[in-house]
């Protein structure tokens, strides 16, 4: 099946941050999906995709496009009462 048709699901990143007494990538932290997770989450025809950390500037923007998105929402909501 072509990635394109496949249905993709997003699974929460798991995190080991760092460690510098770990051989290999101790100083960075490394994201991963735990393999039970991905086992469970694939079927025929559905991908699981990590979620990575993202970085703060990101999440702050995200936040604010949320917020903006419901007060805009709910304006439209108040119009119709």
């Amino acid at each position: 099946m072509y990635l394109c048709v496949m249905i993709k699901i997003g699974v929460s990143a798991c995190f080991f941050h760092p460690d510098l007494s770990r051989a290999t990538f101790g100083p960075k932290t490394l994201s991963y999906i735990e393999n039970d997770m991905a086992a469970y989450v694939a079927r025929p025809g559905v991908m699981p995709i990590l979620i990575p950390e993202l970085p703060k500037a990101e999440k702050l923007a995200m936040i604010k496009f949320s917020l903006m998105w419901a007060n805009q929402f709910w304006a439209f909501v108040a119009v119709f009462r």
